[in-house]
């Protein structure tokens, strides 16, 4: 993983714990970071399905999967329908920001040989920042609500001031969004694509 990435994702965890007080679990920030990771690299791994489209619709599930495991974490009560709206909105709108480079990818698995591995990796590695960008902008939008709404979330609407919250984020944090997924698309290497292939496969297996 880049520097820059992973400063942003484990400093970001650290001002998360502190908003939500939860500094007492010194693990949490950590915790968090793991999560993210582990599902950016899934996400990684899903580049080689074959089926036109079918890695971009499962990255946005392990999205979903990301972040249930958070709030689970984090001890945040949401429904399951809000989170899959939620991660399908800052999945849909990160992916225009990557549209390119993920066409580029799907024209290049189809050609024979070596393209065809070019073109997972090059999917791969656009996957891989996807997620990690919107685990970045989600927990950024987790401490603009604790800090504007109280840290337990206790007397507001969460599902509709979250998605309010993470508009806000895509919108006024573009310059820094933009940096991290730069950052993470570059820190994706060819040498990850066994491993990421690998946890891709366990993970589809334990659905």
């Amino acid at each position: 993983m880049g520097q820059i990435i992973d400063k942003a994702i484990i400093n970001t965890a650290k001002n998360l714990a502190n908003s939500l007080d939860n500094v007492t679990d010194i693990a949490l920030p950590q915790d968090i970071s793991d999560i993210v990771k582990l599902h950016a690299k899934i996400a990684a791994g899903l580049a080689v399905i074959p089926i036109p489209g079918g890695d971009t619709i499962a990255a946005v599930g392990n999205i979903w999967t990301m972040y249930v495991r958070m709030n689970d974490k984090l001890g945040l009560k949401l429904s399951s329908s809000a989170i899959k709206t939620i991660a399908s909105g800052v999945a849909g709108n990160l992916g225009g920001v990557v549209a390119g480079y993920l066409a580029g990818g799907m024209v290049a698995k189809f050609l024979p040989g070596l393209g065809s591995i070019a073109g997972a990796v090059i999917d791969a590695a656009v996957l891989y920042s996807l997620t990690l960008t919107s685990a970045y902008v989600y927990m950024k939008a987790l401490i603009a609500l604790a800090e504007r709404d109280g840290k337990d979330f206790s007397d507001i609407d969460i599902e509709t001031h979250l998605s309010d919250a993470i508009n806000n984020i895509l919108s006024e944090d573009k310059d820094d969004i933009n940096v991290v997924m730069k950052d993470a698309r570059k820190s994706f290497k060819k040498e990850d694509m066994k491993d990421a292939v690998k946890l891709a496969k366990e993970a589809r297996e334990e659905d």
